[in-house]
């Protein structure tokens, strides 16, 4: 709906959901699906990402998150960016740095010329993630 209506979420739900899975333990199993198909669809939206930009020779940075680091929109649609930002400079300006999706940096520039691809999470560290997460067993409460 936020894409849809062009409105920026208040909640950075995939960031959430990565966070929630690193750190807390689910035991709602319909909670534990949702967030399970979050991690899953946006582990395979990074992959087939990175696979364009590899085949496509586009150079691509890792760049870790640093803690408390906040999530990241893209500065022209406001959808929320993860684990692969496009960056540009302000006007070649080398401390004002812009976050895009990939659409709005494409559409700035087809071939991504003047753009910066960083990766802040490497593959093997969302597979982790993903599969350390697992349904949590209901408490039992007497």
């Amino acid at each position: 709906w936020n894409e849809v209506k062009n409105v920026k979420s208040i909640v950075p739900m995939i960031h959430v959901s990565w966070n929630v899975a690193r750190t807390v333990k689910i035991s709602d199993p319909d909670l534990f699906k949702m967030i399970k198909f979050c991690l899953l669809q946006s582990m395979k939206h990074c992959q087939v990402q990175r696979e364009s930009l590899v085949r496509a020779g586009k150079k691509i940075a890792y760049q870790g998150r640093v803690k408390d680091e906040p999530a990241y929109y893209c500065n022209e649609c406001d959808v929320e960016v993860f684990n692969i930002l496009f960056v540009t400079s302000e006007n070649g300006s080398r401390n004002t740095y812009l976050v895009h999706c990939e659409g709005c940096a494409r559409r700035r520039s087809a071939g991504l010329q003047g753009v910066v691809v960083l990766e802040q999470y490497r593959t093997e560290e969302l597979a982790q993630a993903y599969d350390a997460f697992t349904l949590a067993p209901a408490s039992t409460s007497r």
